[in-house]
């Protein structure tokens, strides 16, 4: 919809439009265009309410209330308590009163407490309402909470209560923004701190924008952080910009794609005040990161320098220098040669360890720690990540690295879910220099053959347009399409251009070529595969058989289905060119198999497509000469090993060719020095995948597949 009428937002944005329009299509479109353009991409806070739109006037305009009634309703706009009793004193009525009004139909009111049965009507009754009501209802709610003992909702009231400002609630108000912000509510927290600010004098106002863009960055309103923390880095006093600086440095990365180095170094101290070190050292700190993340290595290792010197001097015994070093030599490709406490276990010691595990080929464990910290371990901080742990920025950092170690081990579909759940709430653009984006791309690419809306929407929350590899995208969809020649010609000149490639590897297209392999972040696993694949596209014309021979074998030691999907489909087509369409076939329904386990649909379906074609040219002509690989004869049931082997892992096929041959449980465990248990394993999987359900009839189905393969 927003596409047809010439709009693009964020997918945050388009689901609190939504939620706030209560899915009436008129009144979304009208609410699109009353947004800034940085309001539409996710860079700045929403107006609350939304704006009051002629649908939403339309869709109201015969219902009618009396004077305690729309009071009644007010309060519930501006209140941010959900008390049914706190409705109750400002309409001096009863429960009974309130059920037997229209407000029945307005209000959902259970067990105590009450909700909008509309979203729009918070919106229309609050919009509808002039200043000076609003205020008057905000100092009879202040009134209400300060009988009430409710110290912090009062707070709250007496702010939008105050036509004039009051300074004497800041230190206060700032106070709750903080319980609220450690608690992950960045966004209370930046509502409040910027309310705070509002009332503030030149003795706190420097505390309460740096506090404001803090929260605002926590929530992914990069504008609105940038906003406020810009005024103090330019004019607050000492303690005040050095107190904003990190905040600053994350923001304005974000926002221009680059480290504003000059910035940082302006702010180096020049006393020996351990504070101003530490928030320095923070600062150059995530510098370093985010340097790193974007393939600026000389500068990365020249902030890396700056945060070990802020470390000793602030007396930070590490807890700076060790998560900087950690993150930065990730995406540098170095050995980490700095030992880490065991005790420093915080958000970016955690976000490594975990990229690290998989880059050592424990894709699970990498998952275990970051789904551990997500659900378990929600109170992990580190002084360089300090005041984000709980915020959706670092959320958005788990959801991006969860779906990517998904697709390392070759779920397509879990990756695409874990990505799609997190795109409406959490800033995915954000982390890794927009690997989110490219992720959810590359996730469209192989599960429907091309981008889609929720990639498009992701692109459009990008602060900046960042290098990305577009012609592989391209290349993709024209190879999925079978369009090879095209394919080629996309990544031909992307490797003209550079190769620009994500931070951390993503599913190229190393099927067509010629190009060298880019320097890429991947597990060994993914590197097996892509190195295969460049065998096969490599293989001698005078030694094809020992070259397919060594792929094949090569191949069946890839644990992602995706990724052996991609070699499988490789060795058949090569095969099928060479002349040997038996083998050929064998190879791409193992291909398609594979890919429907990991759920590439785009995939499976070009496979489907080429089998198609193969089976009509053979029905053309049963005469065509082939050129079979040969398989050596000694083994009574060598043709079909040859038939099974890319079906299975080599183990499997082991198993299956002994109980083909009669073996009892027990003789198999003696001969491949294994359980018995693991024996069964193997056996059990060999049912499933083949659907028999005894030994007999695994054995029956080899001695066909024998003679007629």
């Amino acid at each position: 919809m927003l596409r047809a009428h010439g709009h693009r937002s964020a997918p945050t944005v388009v689901a609190r439009l939504v939620a706030g329009c209560h899915g009436d299509p008129q009144a979304f479109l009208e609410t699109v265009e009353r947004l800034t353009a940085d309001q539409r991409a996710g860079q700045r806070c929403l107006p609350d309410p939304l704006p009051l739109v002629p649908a939403i006037v339309e869709h109201f305009s015969e219902v009618s209330l009396e004077a305690w009634e729309t009071r009644t309703l007010l309060a519930a706009s501006v209140c941010v308590d959900d008390r049914i009793d706190v409705l109750l004193a400002i309409a001096e009525r009863s429960m009974d009163a309130l059920i037997e009004s229209p407000l029945s139909g307005l209000l959902m009111m259970v067990a105590g407490r009450f909700a909008f049965a509309d979203a729009r009507v918070r919106t229309w009754v609050h919009e509808s309402a002039s200043l000076g009501e609003r205020t008057r209802l905000h100092h009879a709610l202040l009134e209400i909470y300060e009988e009430q003992g409710d110290h912090a909702r009062a707070l709250w009231h007496r702010a939008l209560s105050s036509m004039s400002g009051d300074t004497t609630i800041v230190p206060a108000m700032l106070d709750v923004a903080r319980e609220e912000l450690e608690s992950g509510n960045a966004e209370r927290a930046y509502v409040i701190a910027r309310e705070a600010a509002s009332h503030a004098d030149e003795t706190c106002v420097d505390a309460a924008r740096s506090f404001a863009g803090r929260a605002a960055l926590n929530a992914g309103w990069v504008a609105d952080a940038l906003d406020w923390l810009s005024p103090v880095i330019i004019s607050g006093g000492d303690a005040a910009r050095a107190m904003t600086l990190p905040s600053y440095i994350v923001a304005a990365t974000l926002q221009a794609g680059v480290v504003p180095a000059a910035d940082l170094a302006q702010h180096r101290p020049t006393t020996a005040d351990a504070e101003q070190w530490f928030s320095y050292g923070r600062a150059a700190g995530l510098a370093a990161g985010l340097c790193a993340e974007r393939g600026a290595k000389s500068e990365s290792r020249t902030w890396l320098a700056a945060t070990r010197e802020a470390d000793a001097a602030a007396g930070a015994d590490g807890a700076l220098r060790e998560p900087a070093v950690g993150w930065s030599s990730l995406f540098l490709g170095e050995p980490i040669d700095e030992l880490y406490a065991d005790e420093r276990q915080g958000l970016i010691d955690n976000l490594c360890r975990a990229l690290r595990l998989a880059l050592e080929g424990d894709i699970a464990g990498g998952l275990q720690i970051v789904l551990h910290d997500e659900g378990s371990c929600v109170d992990l901080e580190d002084a360089l990540a300090l005041g984000f742990g709980r915020s959706p920025y670092a959320r958005a950092h788990r959801a991006v690295i969860e779906a990517l170690l998904r697709l390392w081990q070759g779920d397509v579909t879990g990756a695409s879910r874990t990505l799609k759940q997190g795109a409406y709430t959490l800033p995915l653009a954000l982390p890794f220099a927009g690997l989110g984006v490219q992720l959810a791309r590359r996730l469209e690419l192989a599960i429907d053959g091309h981008t889609g809306p929720l990639s498009e929407s992701l692109t459009a929350a990008l602060p900046t347009p960042l290098p990305q590899d577009r012609l592989v995208d391209r290349g993709l969809e024209s190879y999925l399409s079978g369009r090879v020649e095209e394919a080629a010609v996309h990544v031909r000149l992307w490797a003209e251009r550079g190769a620009p490639t994500a931070p951390l590897g993503l599913p190229g297209l190393d099927e067509v070529g010629p190009i060298d392999p880019p320097s890429v972040i991947e597990p060994p696993d993914v590197a097996r595969a892509r190195a295969v694949r460049l065998r096969i596209r490599s293989a001698r014309e005078n030694a094809w058989m020992q070259d397919y021979q060594d792929a094949a074998e090569e191949s069946r030691r890839i644990v992602s289905p995706f990724e052996r999907g991609r070699v499988e489909a490789m060795l058949g087509i090569t095969c099928v060119t060479r002349g040997d369409r038996g083998a050929g076939q064998r190879h791409l329904r193992a291909a398609q198999s594979l890919f429907t386990e990991a759920g590439a649909g785009a995939w499976r379906a070009a496979i489907e497509v080429r089998l198609a074609r193969l089976g009509e040219q053979l029905a053309e002509n049963l005469q065509l000469p082939t050129m079979p690989i040969a398989v050596a004869s000694a083994e009574p049931l060598a043709t079909c090993r040859a038939a099974w082997e890319p079906l299975l892992t080599e183990r499997e096929l082991a198993t299956a060719m002994l109980v083909a041959e009669g073996r009892t449980n027990r003789e198999i465990s003696e001969q491949m020095r294994v359980s018995v248990r693991t024996v069964e394993v193997y056996i059990g999987r060999l049912f499933t995948k083949f659907d028999v359900k005894s030994r007999g009839e695994l054995t029956a189905l080899a001695h066909r597949t024998n003679q007629h393969a």
